[in-house]
């Protein structure tokens, strides 16, 4: 009985191990799957999730009207088609590409414990492959988070999470500078939801900024006292979130300010550029306030009116909040004490800008 049982343990522990592999094995598979991403202001890492379709973090791409995409493994070099899926809030991106890539799997349920590799660009160096555990499971905002041990530097950002069956479990998201091997990725489930509800057709790469919400208690009771603290808290706040972790997040209150993220109204400010980046040029002028209510409605922003502004012409985040500015009526509406949230798009030289009420 008790050899059958030595033979019974031995044949499960056979199968359990069958669908490992080993490192070797999982790096030869992750560097035909996994790429590198340059752009004229982020640089990071992605991977191919369908044959024309990579999966990266959305503050790569963020700000960014093209962006380079090289193999690991070769000198392959892929042209972007456009972006086909964002998640603002999980930071993530999908972008469509011409040709063919080999795909990764994508797994389920990651454990504590469980060993992961990455392989990405950190600090340029492409196609370093690391390893580590899962340290824990945590959740920021709603945003699920394993807490991992693998190295990473600057450029891992979008770069797979595996596990040894080769399948992707997260993807690499930041670090914490004042921790030690303190780094997180996003759960897989979130790019697997993106993925399932992707666009069918391609938009064209963006530059997409965040959307800010106002914190009135925080706030004097008639609102900014200037145009400049204003400014100030957008600025804060977009700087801050290019620097990595959301200020929100990881119990670093590194930002006080004004203001907090949210990603609705920025959705919506988006696509009423896409509504109108095909017309003429234009000056500053207000765009109809019952259409931008509506897209801001089907966004998931639930306001009680909206105020859109639209101007062209203005290359920085700067340049566009002081032109804004400088209009009487612009300038009472970005100063009213009654703005709950405020919502920045960007496509080309187009700016769009809705406050919600």
């Amino acid at each position: 009985m008790k050899k059958f049982q030595f033979v019974l343990f031995v044949i499960l522990l056979s199968a359990a191990n069958a669908f490992s592999q080993s490192p070797e094995a999982v790096f030869k598979k992750a560097i035909k799957s996994s790429v590198n991403m340059i752009g004229s202001k982020n640089s990071g890492s992605g991977f191919f999730v369908l044959p024309n379709v990579i999966a990266t973090n959305f503050h790569v791409i963020e700000g960014e009207g093209n962006i380079e995409i090289y193999a690991n493994d070769s000198e392959q070099k892929w042209k972007v088609m456009g972006v086909v899926g964002y998640d603002i809030a999980a930071d993530l991106a999908l972008l469509q590409v011409e040709g063919k890539g080999q795909p990764l799997n994508l797994g389920s349920n990651p454990q504590v414990g469980q060993q992961v590799f990455t392989i990405g660009s950190p600090l340029g160096f492409s196609a370093t492959f690391t390893d580590g555990l899962i340290s824990a499971i945590r959740d920021f905002d709603g945003i699920e988070h394993l807490q991992i041990s693998v190295p990473i530097s600057s450029g891992n950002s979008g770069g797979p999470l595996i596990n040894l069956q080769n399948e992707v479990v997260g993807v690499i998201v930041s670090s914490v500078v004042r921790g030690q091997n303190l780094n997180f990725a996003i759960h897989v489930n979130h790019l697997k939801t993106l993925l399932k509800n992707r666009f069918e057709s391609p938009m064209t790469l963006v530059n997409l900024l965040k959307a800010v919400v106002v914190k009135p208690p925080q706030r004097s009771a008639t609102g900014y006292t200037n145009e400049a603290a204003f400014i100030a808290d957008v600025l804060t706040m977009l700087n801050d979130f290019r620097k990595g972790p959301r200020p929100s997040q990881y119990g670093m209150a590194t930002c006080k300010t004004n203001l907090v993220w949210n990603d609705l109204p920025a959705q919506a400010a988006l696509s009423t550029l896409d509504k109108v980046k095909c017309s003429a040029p234009m000056t500053v002028k207000t765009y109809d306030e019952e259409t931008s209510m509506q897209r801001a409605l089907l966004a998931g922003a639930k306001p009680n009116g909206i105020y859109e502004m639209l101007i062209y012409g203005h290359e920085t985040i700067e340049d566009c909040l002081n032109a804004w500015i400088k209009f009487p009526q612009f300038r009472n509406k970005i100063l009213d004490p009654r703005i709950k949230e405020i919502g920045i798009a960007r496509q080309g030289k187009y700016w769009s800008m809705m406050l919600s009420y």
